[in-house]
């Protein structure tokens, strides 16, 4: 029999970070819909994908209080961050 590896989780991710340019309100709602929509799909195949949560940014007080949501409710694997949001 072939020795066949094994393919490694693939991380779900907002690369666009989709909620910028979105007025606050708008922004902080759908990061949190779109973190927690990602996390339910990562439960339902943990070991094919993994997760990375979308921030509110540039609302650093809120983009914190996202993060601690993602890593600690959501158990995601990590964060997303622009470089620029000019």
């Amino acid at each position: 029999m072939p020795n066949v590896e094994r393919s490694r989780p693939g991380p779900l991710a907002d690369r666009a970070a989709g909620v910028v340019g979105w007025d606050q309100s708008e922004r902080r709602e759908m990061a949190r819909r779109v973190n927690e929509y990602t996390a339910d799909v990562v439960a339902m195949q943990p070991g094919r994908f993994g997760n990375f949560a979308t921030l509110p940014l540039p609302d650093v007080d809120v983009a914190l209080s996202e993060i601690e949501y993602a890593l600690d409710a959501l158990l995601v694997d990590g964060v997303i961050f622009l470089g620029n949001y000019a």
